[in-house]
């Protein structure tokens, strides 16, 4: 390996993101719209981002919980998961509220003849609960439905937990899956 790739490699990988990003954004200003020609770089690495989305969060789910090695202890990790993801999302709506209040978005914007925005209506809670359990796991993971994805990952590493010894073969290959899918992440970022 060269000297600057391993210069480069030996950053930590945040730092590397970051760095890039503020490279990208120079470069963008310095040469302006004729970086154009090479805006196909950034829509591969979008796309290689996109396509290891599903199958990263299936198998590092699934071996994660397997690796609990008790089914008991799914429960309480369960109950904090949901808890963390209610105060998480009631912290992220008093931020964007008190932001729309400062900021006021869309004051002195002028609407008329603009074409009207059809709006979806609000999904009521049990359609919104339905919807995370799959009727195909395999139509899930076509449309990257990643909660319905979640929920049968959690449903198989729960099983495998369950079944006990006899599921140690596929658990092995769900962790090596893990390991695979984190390699490639790697590479690819």
């Amino acid at each position: 390996m060269s000297k600057a790739l391993s210069f480069w490699v030996g950053i930590v990988l945040w730092k590397r993101i970051l760095l890039a990003l503020v490279l990208g954004a120079a470069l963008g200003g310095v040469v302006g719209e004729s970086i154009e020609g090479i805006a196909w770089v950034g829509d591969l690495f979008i796309r290689l981002i996109k396509m290891l989305i599903v199958p990263l969060v299936f198998v590092t789910l699934v071996s994660g919980v397997v690796s609990m090695h008790d089914p008991r202890r799914l429960g309480s990790i369960g109950g904090r998961a949901i808890l963390l993801y209610l105060v998480t999302t009631l912290a992220a709506i008093m931020i964007g509220l008190v932001l729309a209040v400062i900021v006021e978005p869309g004051t002195g914007i002028d609407l008329r003849g603009a074409t009207p925005i059809e709006l979806q209506a609000p999904i009521a809670l049990k359609d919104r609960l339905l919807a995370i359990v799959p009727v195909n796991p395999f139509a899930a993971f076509a449309q990257a439905d990643l909660l319905a994805i979640i929920f049968f990952a959690l449903l198989t590493g729960t099983g495998l937990l369950l079944i006990g010894d006899r599921g140690t073969p596929l658990a092995d290959a769900f962790q090596s899956g893990s390991d695979l899918m984190l390699k490639i992440t790697g590479l690819v970022m």
